[in-house]
């Protein structure tokens, strides 16, 4: 029998496709509350913008994505 690893297990982290020596921590969001996910608009590429609460404090991650991947913009 071969052992699965599941998507959810594991360090919170990813290596954008343009850049492979650069990793994305997304560990703050690891025990966070999400309030909101949407677009923001004054993002020229992606906007991808994610507000969540971690530790009684209100935060927003912002990505910016294209076909060639995709990376923080902001994190606050």
């Amino acid at each position: 029998m071969t052992s699965k690893t599941n998507f959810w297990e594991g360090e919170l982290h990813r290596y954008p496709l343009n850049d492979p020596h650069t990793k994305l921590d997304l560990s703050d969001l690891i025990g966070s509350t999400i309030v909101d996910i949407g677009f923001h608009h004054a993002q020229a590429e992606g906007g991808l913008s994610i507000d969540y609460k971690k530790d009684e404090k209100n935060k927003r991650i912002v990505f910016g994505f294209n076909e060639l991947g995709i990376w923080v913009t902001w994190q606050g």
